[in-house]
């Protein structure tokens, strides 16, 4: 099943970094934490906050198996298009574990500062002879 959500454009970027940094695709990163999503319940109270404080202003289409379809065409979606509802939700959970996912410049940045990090190895004299 195809299905096309709407999420925020610094979400969709940060998406976007994260499937670079795996080697995947954003396709499947977003597939990955609807599964994560779906576990959980939301209220109408919440998607309303959600509603005013997220802005959805870009657009992007995932691939789900049956099963996933199956699941999502049983959701209350209170009245919100699968578009608007799974749109608020991705951008929701990205936004809340954005520091969860560690970037490339992230990386780079802890793996160039040696000033805290050394190894320390004795030899032995007589392998150092051979």
């Amino acid at each position: 099943m195809r299905l096309t959500i709407s999420i925020n454009r610094e979400i969709n970027e940060l998406i976007g970094n994260i499937a670079e940094q795996m080697g995947t695709s954003k396709r499947n990163v977003i597939a990955f934490a609807l599964a994560e999503i779906l576990q959980k319940g939301y209220s109408f109270e919440q998607l309303e906050a959600l509603r005013e404080k997220i802005n959805l202003d870009s657009q992007t289409t995932i691939f789900l198996t049956e099963e996933m379809a199956q699941k999502i065409e049983q959701i209350d979606r209170f009245g919100l298009s699968k578009r608007t509802f799974f749109g608020l939700l991705v951008s929701d959970y990205f936004k809340k574990n954005e520091k969860n996912f560690p970037l490339a410049g992230d990386i780079e940045a802890k793996n160039n500062d040696l000033s805290r990090d050394y190894i320390n190895t004795n030899m032995d004299e007589e392998l150092k002879k051979k």
